[in-house]
């Protein structure tokens, strides 16, 4: 390590020797150098480049907000009642509002702050849910992103997840 040191600093030094120094115009050699000792080296700056007015780009488009769920609307297949055998799809809490999750379930068993993520945990037999709630950065509501259902207490039922999710809001109906 040693070696390749002291190579390093040989040709460094060597090539100290190669850089040739414009002579003085008019002063002696040895007044030159006197002044170059003490006076700072000047390194001319390039000055600032001015930036072309540019328009500003246009703000990117509101998405208009989620209307909250008419539970007096016509039931499509998609949005029947909880009582009926078609099992609400999990995928289907991804964008909605507390609001509307609140609706949908009832009041979450409990609530804790991760980072920028409010969680609510909702239970029922065999299973649970929690909610991970993050706030949309154009409007500053908070809105579900993802969630997480364990159903490992329900056995292999097909369609646990929609089991759970029916069982959660059979509770939240007999609560209301």
């Amino acid at each position: 390590m040693r070696t390749v040191c002291l190579i390093f600093v040989a040709i460094t030094l060597a090539g100290c020797s190669l850089i040739e120094f414009p002579p003085p115009e008019s002063e002696s050699a040895s007044e030159s150098v006197a002044e170059t000792a003490s006076a700072p080296a000047v390194v001319p700056v390039p000055e600032p480049v001015a930036k072309q007015p540019t328009s500003a780009p246009p703000p990117p488009p509101r998405k208009p907000p989620v209307p909250p769920l008419d539970k007096t609307a016509v039931a499509t297949p998609a949005d029947e009642p909880p009582d009926s055998p078609e099992l609400m799809e999990p995928a289907r809490l991804v964008g909605l509002g507390e609001n509307q999750v609140t609706e949908q379930f009832g009041l979450p068993g409990a609530i804790r702050q991760e980072g920028a993520a409010m969680i609510w945990r909702y239970s029922a037999a065999g299973c649970w849910m929690d909610v991970f709630f993050f706030a949309d950065l154009a409007t500053g509501d908070r809105r579900v992103l993802t969630y997480e259902i364990d159903t490992r207490q329900m056995g292999d039922q097909p369609d646990a997840a929609g089991r759970c999710l029916h069982l959660i809001q059979s509770q939240a109906g007999q609560q209301g």
